[in-house]
């Protein structure tokens, strides 16, 4: 819920093109209680890497392909 306040999104604004995620919402979209898909969601690495792009775009206002990623840069 955080991450809804700093970026003024909710998940259920997501406009990926995730099935998984757009499933959720719609289910969300019809369930009393919003939070349970999203739990679903969270507990998948892949889908809550998606969430993290969706909202790091919404914080900066534009579309990001992805986060980046850090390299592991071996010393020699």
């Amino acid at each position: 819920m955080s991450v809804e306040i700093i970026t003024g999104r909710s998940w259920m604004s997501y406009d990926g093109n995730d099935p998984e995620i757009r499933v959720a919402v719609k289910a969300a979209e019809t369930h009393s209680t919003r939070h349970s898909p999203l739990k679903k969601l969270l507990a998948n690495p892949k889908c809550c890497r998606e969430l993290q792009i969706f909202f790091r775009r919404a914080y900066h206002g534009q579309k990001q392909p992805e986060i980046p990623q850090t390299q592991n840069h071996r010393r020699r």
